[in-house]
């Protein structure tokens, strides 16, 4: 039985250490803003064509990101599914939807780079019906990439933080900071859909939840899942 014990505790541990890896890997949407910037010129779409490959990486980097939150969920769910099968199963429902949002936004980016190389070489009749598509998946692209995928993100965040508290897998003023951290980012995502959200609020929320992820995943990695609380003796 303490064989048994041990066992599982060290495949949780490398789990949790796979788990905190990839949610620092998951940081590197970070670094997109520099590649999606021509985006935002003030000569859209046109610009797109002089930008290189820009939005290729761009592209690149948010399907990186899908590929690190589908494996956050995997590595995470044997250890949810001791705590509630059901909640740990939402929690990898939800952090699919998340990467197929983000993959749907680098589709999207791909495309507009895409457009960008037609518009560069169309005739005038045909630059206006070209730029109004551009803005219309530029338009795409920003709703991808805010509310949605932030209410997923969140929702998952919550649901696992909770049963993190809830078994003490990892300290639990952690978790806590992750739970409040979910609300108050959801509460904001809402009221960014209703157009009421302040863009210097959603900063310092998105830079405090940051700062809980990066304090997991390095916990995660240096010290993996505690022993659970309150569960029964794994068996052979």
């Amino acid at each position: 039985m303490m064989d048994s014990r041990k066992h599982y505790m060290d495949s949780q541990r490398n789990n949790a250490r796979f788990a905190g890896i990839l949610l620092l890997m998951g940081w590197s949407g970070a670094f997109i803003f520099p590649f999606i910037s021509v985006l935002n010129g003030a000569d859209f779409p046109e610009n797109i064509a002089g930008s290189g490959n820009a939005l290729a990486w761009g592209a690149l980097i948010q399907m990186f990101m899908a590929f690190s939150c589908s494996g956050i969920a995997v590595f995470f769910y044997p250890a949810l599914k001791k705590q509630s099968p059901a909640l740990a199963l939402w929690a990898v429902l939800i952090r699919a939807v998340e990467a197929a949002l983000i993959l749907a936004a680098a589709a999207m980016l791909l495309v507009l780079m895409g457009l960008g190389r037609q518009y560069a070489q169309a005739v005038p009749e045909e630059l206006a019906a070209l730029r109004s598509l551009g803005i219309l998946l530029r338009s795409a692209y920003g709703l991808l990439g805010s509310a949605p995928g932030t209410l997923a993100f969140c929702l998952g965040a919550f649901i696992y933080n909770y049963l993190f508290f809830r078994a003490r897998l990892i300290p639990r003023w952690i978790s806590a900071w992750g739970i409040i951290g979910a609300c108050v980012s959801i509460a904001s995502g809402v009221l960014t859909i209703l157009g009421g959200s302040s863009s210097s609020v959603d900063f310092i929320v998105d830079l405090s939840f940051g700062f809980q992820e990066i304090a997991l995943a390095l916990y995660l990695i240096i010290k993996g899942f505690r022993e659970p609380v309150g569960l029964p003796e794994p068996t052979r």
